[in-house]
């Protein structure tokens, strides 16, 4: 019996039986999938829960199991009853990703002739876009960003605020911006940022059909658990967080645009079993989506490569497991973030999608992510309602799972 290791296919989180499948033989960083192995008659013989990767091909690698507790290499070989010599760890074969040549692909993708011609976009403040961009520089300094959002009072008074609440106090108040990104740190500075920034632009636009404060609940829900799902599968929790809370930025304005429209959708999506999933009724009556059309229009922001694909691939679920690039499975937690419900009703049954999803990966954990999101966004909320508790649909919608299978 010999084994043959090879580049990770982020289909395997649903479904790996006949092979080891291992993490990125690229990145030096750790990252952690499920995985099973079966021998050829069927016969489950060792089943992990993870099996990570941290240097070269060939080099060793770390395996826990089920439990999450590391095994000793004599553990893991006498279990797996396969002799180290029997593994054949093959060299990657794939070109490294290109985020910035995708981005461009998919923005030429969209159909620019048939976007409306006149449109009001949320207007994020000018510091912050300056600020993303320029942390993104591998020659940043803290102290020219701190001078970028210096211009911008409202920003700098929210972000003194933020960092000298009781969540990071310190044994002394922090009054510069510079030393509010050292204490927090540029990650975190950054994406309250651009979650103010947001806040701020929706709150301006006047819309007719959306509710904004729900909308930005909403949305601030997705960007946690799309940050909690990355985190626990050692994925980009910055670009899960940031493509969480901008994959819908357009619709507040595609629903003015085209209010009567999505009036109609909306009508027919609230109806038990008869609801369709909102990109597929967008591309139908428009010939585009809000998921591309978002990424047209971010492109104009100049937003980091990465981020903008996020936004274009937030409704491709299927693509973020069938691409056999690991690098491209970033994008796998903004997809699944996107099946969160919302007053749209952009994926009628995607919650129960999401626990199908997450009963085949039991990485994800889904309750305990539920509880994680619920937490964190009730300090986050000022006081307000939150417009879905996570944990209670889950509980809810399982018992109506288990009821209709039963």
């Amino acid at each position: 019996m010999t084994l043959r290791v090879g580049l990770l296919q982020p289909a395997s989180l649903l479904n790996s039986p006949a092979t080891i499948i291992l993490p990125s033989l690229i990145s030096p960083v750790r990252q952690v999938f499920p995985f099973s192995y079966d021998k050829p008659s069927g016969k489950q013989i060792f089943s992990l829960a993870a099996v990570s990767l941290q240097t070269k091909p060939g080099h060793e690698f770390d395996v826990a199991d089920v439990h999450g507790t590391l095994l000793s290499r004599a553990v893991f070989w006498q279990k797996l009853k396969c002799k180290r010599e029997q593994i054949i760890v093959a060299a990657p074969t794939a070109a490294p990703f290109d985020w910035k040549n995708l981005s461009q692909r998919s923005v030429a993708s969209v159909k620019a002739d048939l976007l409306p011609k006149s449109i009001e976009l949320p207007a994020l403040p000018h510091a912050v876009t300056e600020f993303v961009q320029a942390s993104a520089k591998p020659d940043y300094s803290v102290a020219d960003l701190a001078k970028i959002i210096e211009k911008d009072s409202a920003l700098t008074v929210e972000l003194l605020r933020h960092v000298n609440s009781a969540m990071y106090a310190s044994s002394s108040p922090i009054r510069s911006v510079k030393g509010a990104i050292n204490q927090i740190g540029l990650r975190i500075a950054k994406m309250h940022l651009m979650a103010v920034g947001m806040n701020a632009a929706n709150r301006a636009l006047k819309t007719k059909l959306i509710n904004q404060r729900n909308f930005w609940n909403e949305s601030l829900q997705k960007a946690l658990f799309a940050k909690e799902i990355a985190t626990r599968l050692h994925l980009d929790p910055d670009l899960a967080f940031l493509g969480g809370l901008l994959q819908d930025f357009l619709l507040p304005v595609l629903t003015n645009t085209f209010d009567k429209q999505y009036l109609e959708y909306m009508d027919t999506s609230s109806t038990p079993g008869q609801g369709r999933n909102l990109v597929d009724w967008e591309r139908e009556v428009f010939g585009w989506d809000h998921a591309s059309a978002g990424a047209y229009y971010a492109a104009q922001w100049k937003f980091p490569d990465d981020l903008l694909c996020a936004i274009f691939f937030h409704h491709s679920l299927e693509s973020t497991l069938q691409e056999p690039n690991a690098e491209f499975f970033k994008l796998f937690p903004v997809a699944l973030a996107s099946l969160l419900p919302d007053q749209l009703h952009q994926s009628p049954r995607g919650f129960q999608t999401l626990i199908k999803v997450a009963r085949q990966c039991k990485a994800i954990e889904l309750e305990s992510v539920c509880r994680a999101v619920d937490a964190e966004q009730i300090k986050l909320a000022e006081g307000y309602e939150i417009p879905n508790h996570l944990t209670q649909l889950l509980l809810q919608t399982q018992r109506t799972m288990d009821q209709s299978d039963a």
